[in-house]
């Protein structure tokens, strides 16, 4: 059985990985139209429309991605290890490599997490500048241009603020240190 959640929990991380190289992927080839589109000397379309299109579109691909990475393939594997956990627990004879894994980062299992999270909320910063760039710089540098900017800047914080929370996983119980219950930490913290 514990073959098996380890096979589970490669199988996931595998997953995930994969995610985040097309997430960097797609924030290469966003910077790479944006700054196509930027150097263009007679475009079809006008620069700051297909900017703007560019950054919405690259936002609503991160969000998309960012949904099957963490809300859907990390908290499989946050399942697979806390099973993992369990068993470790119930078996003292079973190496503890789950409990050292959350012993090194002092019972905060989340803290990979947050990294990733912040990531993704980079991504989306990164996205929402191509976004905002066209109604800031290269419109008419008026009240309204600005305000304009000043919305998507609000829309990313919001858009940040919803990615950090629901990137939490309900699967694991912590204790009012922010520490995992199952795991006494031995390293100090």
């Amino acid at each position: 059985m514990i073959q098996e959640i380890g096979a589970g929990e490669r199988h996931f991380n595998n997953l995930q990985h994969n995610y985040r190289v097309l997430a960097s992927t797609w924030l290469l080839a966003m910077l790479a139209g944006a700054g196509y589109v930027y150097t263009a000397e007679t475009p079809a379309f006008p620069q700051d429309l297909l900017l703007s299109f560019l950054g919405a579109a690259s936002l609503c691909g991160f969000t998309l991605i960012w949904l099957l990475d963490i809300r859907v393939y990390h908290l499989l594997l946050d399942a697979y290890f806390h099973e993992g956990l369990l068993l470790e627990k119930a078996h003292p004879w079973l190496p503890r490599i789950r409990h050292n894994m959350l012993a090194g980062q002092c019972g905060q299992l989340h803290g990979v997490l947050n990294k990733i999270v912040w990531f993704y909320i980079g991504c989306g910063g990164v996205s929402v500048v191509v976004l905002g760039y066209p109604f800031v710089v290269m419109m008419d540098n008026t009240v309204g241009s600005y305000l304009i900017g000043l919305i998507v800047f609000v829309g990313w914080v919001f858009w940040s603020m919803l990615i950090k929370y629901y990137s939490r996983s309900p699967i694991f119980k912590f204790n009012q240190n922010g520490r995992h219950s199952d795991v006494n930490t031995r390293v100090a913290c």
